[in-house]
């Protein structure tokens, strides 16, 4: 993609292009993976969750853009945006209708286009369910974010850190600690665990 532009479609290219890489590198790691789109499933089918994770934060990033050039009058470059530390970006507090700020100016695929309509849906025609799921999407991209920052050691962690993870071989995440089993009840004959049950196989 060529970054000598900054225009508004541009830009958002470069935001989508940056999203689904965050998403990319975090699914490396396929415990952390299968976490998120269970997680994000809540009142969602799981396709429909993860697709509007990423464009959440593709929106965040846009709307970062649109700030730079709301005080300078000019959008930020993909190679710009790709140099935002990711954990300030997530974290800040948003009105949810000012991601949607310049949209207008861009052509979205079908597929975005969709999930925008969904975003929007939520955000002006459900104020009450809808800020609910809103806040829980974007409680989902903050934990990528996070577990991101948490696995590479790096709190001003970046798109452009992840470049070379991204393009490198299967295996280039650092091994990440798998999360602990939840307590089962004691051991019985055979090796199997069954709640409610004692050692001699007695009912407790």
């Amino acid at each position: 993609m060529s970054d000598s532009g900054g225009t508004p479609q541009l830009v958002w290219d470069a935001c989508v292009e940056h999203s689904e890489l965050v998403f990319r590198v975090h699914d490396q790691v396929s415990w952390q993976r299968d976490r998120r789109l269970e997680s994000g499933a809540r009142g969602l089918t799981i396709p429909l969750a993860d697709g509007l994770t990423r464009t959440l934060l593709a929106l965040s990033l846009y709307a970062r853009s649109n700030d730079v050039a709301a005080a300078t009058g000019r959008h930020l470059t993909g190679d710009e945006l790709a140099g935002l530390p990711l954990l300030p970006l997530v974290a800040e507090q948003r009105r949810h209708y000012e991601l949607f700020t310049g949209l207008e100016t861009v052509t979205l695929d079908p597929v975005r286009s969709h999930l925008v309509g969904i975003l929007k849906l939520l955000t002006y025609e459900q104020p009450g369910h809808g800020a609910l799921m809103l806040a829980r999407l974007g409680a989902d991209v903050h934990i990528v974010v996070v577990r991101l920052t948490d696995r590479y050691r790096n709190a001003g962690l970046a798109v452009g850190d992840l470049r070379a993870v991204a393009d490198g071989a299967t295996g280039d995440a650092p091994a990440v600690e798998q999360p602990r089993r939840e307590a089962r009840g004691p051991r019985v004959r055979g090796g199997r665990w069954r709640p409610g049950v004692d050692r001699r196989g007695r009912g407790s």
